[in-house]
């Protein structure tokens, strides 16, 4: 993956890296794919490059990839929520106590994200 800025004229396909304001109201979400209506209305804001990714061909989209994280680490009795912009949210299926297996979260916090 290549992370960082890139000029409007380069970042076609690409994912941005951060929520962008264009005024007015409209605005261009964290993990975007843009388009060529998002770079016209980016360069209209006055914008002239975005911080945003460009996947290699071996990559996982970070919803796809949140998306998956949450699966292994639900257990029974949880709800995971749809992947937005990199992150799912884990509900209670039920009332009861959360018993947390701390050093299976630990090995997961512990993976190289590389």
């Amino acid at each position: 993956m290549t992370f960082g800025p890139m000029p409007l004229d380069e970042a076609l396909g690409a994912v941005a890296g951060h929520t962008l304001r264009l005024g007015e109201g409209g605005v261009v979400m964290k993990g975007s794919v843009l388009g060529e209506r998002q770079i016209a209305a980016l360069r209209a804001a006055g914008h002239v490059e975005v911080i945003a990714a460009r996947l290699d061909e071996d990559d996982v989209a970070e919803n796809e990839a949140a998306g998956r994280v949450a699966a292994a680490v639900a257990g029974a009795g949880v709800r995971v929520s749809d992947a937005a912009t990199g992150r799912c949210n884990l509900h209670a299926a039920a009332d009861g106590l959360v018993l947390v297996d701390r050093e299976r979260i630990d090995r997961l916090n512990l993976v190289d994200e590389g």
